[in-house]
């Protein structure tokens, strides 16, 4: 049985290895980058069976993104649209510390996503299903009345509710009706309401390397221990040590973490293994 499906937009990703403007680079690295994609290849390497669809053109870059996840250990439900290419993510360092990404999606193969590319009986199966500002906020609320766990960042969140506070705003989610609600705060760690309950999990201080997928990674690590049956807190620590794992490593999913990479972080500094 797969624990967890994921549909959405998995795009070519190329990055370049220097720090600077774009113009003055003169090679580039060629990947794939997508927030489902990335959780999905998070879970798989964590151990779970995961599911993604989605479309990709007919195309190289198509040919990777089927590569790519397949090679993960991904079930990758995907169709290969010969009308329209597979989109592109282009992303770069401007400064040693600031990353920036520009998207060409327009016409892409995975925008031309629609119901018939779903297959009902192996998202009735999984045992975890997961998604201008106004229209968004009417959709969220729907999607998030059925959900069982809300995974939002402090923008994401207002987009439904107000609120000064994560604990705040992720209160005022689980007044949807989800049984989990986690407020992800990137450097700042998380908030999570549970039954009423409010937790926070703080970041790991690591030095960053790459920012962009932190947030995927953490859902994974979540996820991860919620479906084999940890409580709240240790949900939400390992998805703090996944977080803070990928973030040290270039890529949108390549740092994702191995089960024996957890506990890298947690050892004494200097400890060689």
């Amino acid at each position: 049985m797969t624990h967890v499906v994921t549909l959405g937009e998995t795009m070519a990703l190329l990055s370049t290895p220097e720090i600077g403007l774009l113009r003055h680079a003169n090679t580039m690295r060629v990947s794939v980058g997508g927030a489902e994609s990335n959780l999905a290849i998070g879970l798989a390497r964590l151990g779970k069976r995961v599911s993604w669809i989605g479309r990709v053109g007919d195309d190289e870059f198509g040919a990777l993104v089927r590569r790519t996840l397949a090679a993960e250990g991904v079930d990758g439900r995907v169709r290969v649209d010969p009308g329209a290419p597979t989109g592109l993510m282009v992303k770069y360092r401007r400064t040693g510390t600031t990353t920036q990404v520009l998207y060409y999606r327009k016409g892409s193969a995975g925008s031309r996503l629609e119901p018939t590319d779903l297959d009902r009986d192996l998202i009735h199966g999984a045992r975890v299903k997961l998604w201008s500002a106004e229209e968004a906020g009417r959709a969220l609320a729907i999607l998030v009345a059925h959900a069982d766990v809300v995974f939002a960042t402090e923008p994401e969140a207002r987009l439904l509710v107000s609120g000064e506070t994560p604990a705040e705003l992720g209160l005022a989610l689980a007044g949807f009706g989800p049984k989990q609600v986690v407020i992800k705060r990137g450097a700042r760690g998380a908030v999570a309401v549970i039954g009423g309950e409010v937790l926070v999990v703080p970041a790991h201080e690591v030095i960053e390397v790459d920012p962009v997928g932190a947030g995927d990674a953490f859902a994974a690590g979540y996820l991860s221990t919620l479906l084999d049956g940890g409580d709240p807190a240790g949900c939400l620590a390992t998805g703090a040590l996944a977080g803070a794992y990928t973030v040290t490593v270039p890529g949108d999913w390549e740092g994702l973490p191995f089960p024996a990479d957890l506990e890298l972080l947690q050892a004494a500094d200097g400890v060689v293994r």
